[in-house]
């Protein structure tokens, strides 16, 4: 698992990985049909396309803080500041790694749509990944340095700029995993 330099902020590193996560997601699934995106195993289950989705919610609901950071109106609440945030969110970081060693229960704000999907969700993921590419060089250029990130699902898990990015590319690895799994049982 990549784990964030703890005083300087390798925006490269992380640039690396997330432009990996999408030439996997690239080669691994642009080929596949519609039908083949939108197929689960269970109808409780998510598919393909709906993995992808997840990944591009999850990651957008962080963007109105980065927005901030980078405007410099970004002001770290009580609760940020407060050592407990800092140790759940080290806590979820080391639980949310790349590989799946335990299932996790997804908070509502994070569930993707359950639309059908067609082929577009895989240049819409191409696309997220280029504004996550933009976030990690304009909040690099800045002093984030005293920011904390919250979680927008449970504000009691507050990050490091440099944290919150290793969890989001772990989220992307761990998920794309998972997508790959469900492309081995499909049906041939």
């Amino acid at each position: 698992m990549f784990q964030a330099p703890k005083n300087l902020f390798m925006h490269s590193e992380f640039i690396k990985d997330l432009n990996l996560a999408t030439e996997e997601v690239k080669n691994t699934f642009s080929g596949l049909s519609g039908q083949n995106l939108n197929w689960k195993t269970d109808p409780a289950k998510w598919s393909i396309a709906q993995i992808l989705h997840h990944i591009i919610v999850s990651n957008e609901k962080y963007f109105p803080q980065f927005d901030q950071i980078i405007s410099g109106k970004k002001k770290n609440s009580f609760s940020q500041n407060f050592f407990l945030t800092h140790l759940f969110g080290k806590w979820l970081l080391k639980t949310v790694s790349r590989e799946i060693k335990m299932k996790m229960k997804t908070p509502l704000v994070f569930y993707p749509s359950n639309s059908p999907f067609d082929q577009k969700i895989i240049s819409d993921f191409v696309e997220h990944q280029k504004k996550m590419e933009s976030y990690i060089v304009r909040i690099s250029a800045v002093n984030f340095s005293k920011n904390r990130v919250s979680s927008p699902a449970l504000k009691v898990f507050s990050f490091s700029v440099p944290d919150c990015f290793c969890l989001l590319i772990n989220h992307e690895f761990r998920h794309i995993k998972q997508a790959k799994n469900l492309l081995k049982s499909m049906p041939q």
